[in-house]
């Protein structure tokens, strides 16, 4: 019996566990977007707190490793997110959060 270590059965909603207005970006984004559009919503999403990849996938319905290789890896690049431990990438609680850009 694994009692509490059971997996989950489909019960989370990942975008009841985010904020209202993370919930309306995710909402008018669809399903299938195109780039441009998944990585505004992913700067919308990463500019009200720091995600990580996992969490962004799920509520994008993306793979992380995908998600990671196809646009946040690149966004980091681009001078648009930016890692919280930045200097180890694979860090295990690594998460992203979009540049301030003042002015």
């Amino acid at each position: 019996d694994w009692g509490e270590f059971q997996a989950d059965r489909g019960e989370f909603n990942a975008q009841d566990a985010v904020d209202p207005q993370a919930s309306e970006i995710i909402e008018k984004l669809g399903l299938r977007p195109r780039k441009a559009a998944l990585r505004e919503a992913i700067l919308a999403l990463t500019s009200l707190r720091p995600w990580h990849p996992a969490e962004l996938a799920r509520v994008l319905h993306f793979s992380p490793d995908k998600l990671t290789e196809r646009h946040l890896k690149a966004m980091v690049e681009e001078g648009l997110l930016e890692r919280t431990h930045p200097d180890n990438p694979a860090h295990p609680a690594q998460a992203y959060r979009a540049v301030r850009r003042d002015g």
